[in-house]
Parts: structure tokens; sequence; C-alpha cells
């Protein structure tokens, strides 16, 4: 029984490692003031002519967080974002969260995830992400993405500039832009271990699925 119990810990393990194996990790810098300036949604070059906002009924912005043994995905209820165009471009796209409205498939750690050991919400009740560039993406890129996305992700408190892959697509239906990547959580000084015989993995996997109404005619 002890032998079959190691060898289902081993599996699940494996499947979890497997979760964010081809997943894209984003990179993550210091913020530089040129950074900060351009995140501006006024700012010039970005050359705007129309500014979309979510369809948050269609749209969802998730997480998958693993242990040793095991994983929690998650959901953030309360959420809103932009994308901005220059005709049909996309030169930005922003959101933000309320990190207290996260639901994830435990109750228990719904309640966790609101403490200083994870989200500290209750002292930083939102987090954001403000985009400073989009640029093509390199042809052939992993997982279909279409474009690169840099910008700023402030989560409680702390600011690091971002690089993503993004898959921008537009049709009838709207503008649709998805992303999958993972950060690192002791980069925004989330550092809880958990527990000393199922340890908190750093990685944490983004999930990004937003729809906007149709860019409007050029």
């Amino acid at each position: 029984m002890k032998r079959f119990a190691i060898i289902l810990s081993l599996v699940v393990v494996a499947a979890c490692g497997k979760e964010f194996s081809d997943k894209p990790e984003a990179a993550v810098t210091e913020v530089q003031t040129s950074t900060v300036t351009e995140t501006s949604s006024t700012a010039p070059a970005m050359q705007v002519t129309s500014t979309l906002s979510v369809d948050k009924a269609k749209s969802k912005i998730g997480f998958i967080g693993a242990k040793a043994i095991g994983q929690h995905e998650g959901v953030f209820q309360n959420f809103d974002g932009r994308v901005s165009l220059n005709g049909t471009t996309p030169v930005g796209i922003d959101f933000e969260i309320e990190p207290g409205s996260a639901k994830t498939d435990a109750a228990k750690l719904d309640t966790h995830l609101q403490s200083g050991d994870f989200f500290d919400a209750a002292n930083h009740p939102k987090a954001t992400f403000t985009s400073a560039s989009i640029t093509p993406a390199a042809a052939g890129a992993a997982n279909g993405a279409t474009h690169m996305i840099s910008g700023v992700l402030d989560l409680r408190g702390v600011k690091k500039e971002v690089t993503f892959p993004v898959k921008v697509e537009q049709s009838a239906d709207g503008v649709h832009a998805t992303s999958e990547f993972t950060i690192n959580r002791q980069d925004w000084n989330v550092s809880f271990k958990g527990a000393p015989d199922n340890l908190i993995k750093d990685e944490v996997l983004m999930k990004l699925d937003m729809w906007f109404p149709p860019a409007p005619a050029v």
C-alpha cells in the first residue's frame, strides 16, 4: 500500500510539471523610469484611435498554482480590461484585477489567498498590468502567439516590468486576446512556503482569455 502511495505521488508530481512545461515564462525585470512614462494611456507614441472595454461576461482571467503534490486552479471574479487600437492594429492591452475576488476549487484556500501570505488583499485591493509596447511576434511563435507585449505588473505594491506572448485574433465577434505564461511569485514578495511535505512551487501559471467588441470600421 505504501509503495502504491509513493508511485501515485510521483505520477501527480509529473502531471503538475507537465501543466507548466509547455508554457512560456514571462521575462521579468526591474521597472525603468522610461517604462513608467511610456505606460501612460495618453502617450502619443501609441497612436491610439480607439479603446475597447473587455466583455466581462465572455472573458476570464485566471491562474494555476502548484504544490509538490497537486495543484489548484482559480479565477478572479472581479476584473476589468481594455485593448487600445490604431485602426485595427493592437497597440496595447491593459487589465486590472481585485485579488480579493479570487475563487479556486477549495474554499479554505480562497480565504488563505486574501491573507498576507499571498495577495494581502486588505492592503492591496487591486493589481494592474499597464502595457508599454506590443509588437508582432516572430513567425512560428510558440502557442500561436501573434504579439509580444511588455508592461508593468503591479501586484502587492511591487512593480515589475514583464514581457509575455499573446495571441490576438479579430473577427466579426470581436477582438480576442489570449495568453498563458508563468511568473515567479517570489518576484512580487509572495514567499509563503506551504507545508514542509507539500511545498508550494514558485511558478504560477497566468491565464488570460479576454474578449472585446469588434474594432471600429476604418
